[in-house]
């Protein structure tokens, strides 16, 4: 069980490391995009043998409601079969942590089995969390062997 924990923990450290270097790759790319103009860089191994393809995808379109009575009082208006009754998200959210707390679908306040709520519990799962000097090990690890050198990270 200690080996496959260590190699949970590796794992985690080097996928942590590795989205730092992604992150900051990315914010660089897209400096150099905005600056060029370019929306695509090839990138070749020193053999230039194609690896892939790096490109500046366009913003996602989106619709947001920024003002919610204004939205419904105009759909209440144009499409009154549109609206919706539903329970205040603060009540919803008190009523469904305390019964998470009590372990069953109870209102704690009154006693009464709240109708359509169950408790359920999900699947266990494995949790990996490294210590700051673990970080710090992995990173030098990571810096001796070239890999960081390789993704461009910090090799220190």
């Amino acid at each position: 069980m200690k080996d496959l924990a260590q190699k949970a923990l590796a794992a985690k450290l080097i996928a942590d490391e590795l989205k730092d270097i992604e992150k900051a790759a990315k914010a660089g790319l897209m400096d150099e995009f905005e600056a060029s103009g370019a929306d695509r860089v090839t990138v070749k191994d020193v053999d230039d043998v194609k690896l892939g393809v790096v490109s500046k995808g366009a913003g996602r379109v989106s619709a947001t409601v920024v003002d919610e009575d204004a939205f419904a009082d105009w759909v209440e208006k144009t499409y009154p079969d549109a609206i919706v009754r539903t329970v205040d998200p603060d009540v919803r959210l008190r009523l469904l942590n305390a019964a998470k707390k009590a372990g069953e679908p109870v209102d704690v306040a009154t006693g009464e089995v709240i109708p359509g709520v169950e408790i359920k519990t999900g699947s266990a799962y494995v949790s990996a969390r490294p210590t700051p000097e673990a970080r710090e090990r992995m990173h030098g690890l990571l810096a001796s062997s070239g890999l960081l050198e390789l993704a461009g990270g910090t090799g220190e």
